[in-house]
């Protein structure tokens, strides 16, 4: 995403949930599951046209390429 907030408040609980938690296998492969997802808002909006018929044209093959790549990684 292209907002700074957004950034913020994904990785906010996530560092707080390490802090409180501490690290293991499970927590950091969920947490890189969660970053995959969250990567893939941006290439998904294009795909789906919401960033219009442009986006689509000129970053369409680039934005099925991050998709895939961030579902094989959130898999």
């Amino acid at each position: 995403p292209k907002e700074h907030g957004a950034w913020a408040q994904f990785f906010f609980p996530l560092v707080t949930g390490f802090v409180l938690g501490g690290p293991g296998l499970a927590p950091v492969l969920f947490a890189v599951s969660a970053v995959a997802v969250f990567l893939m808002h941006e290439p998904a909006l294009v795909l789906v046209g919401r960033r219009g018929v442009r986006a689509e044209r000129d970053a369409g093959v680039r934005a099925r390429r991050w998709f895939a790549a961030g579902l094989l990684v959130s898999l």
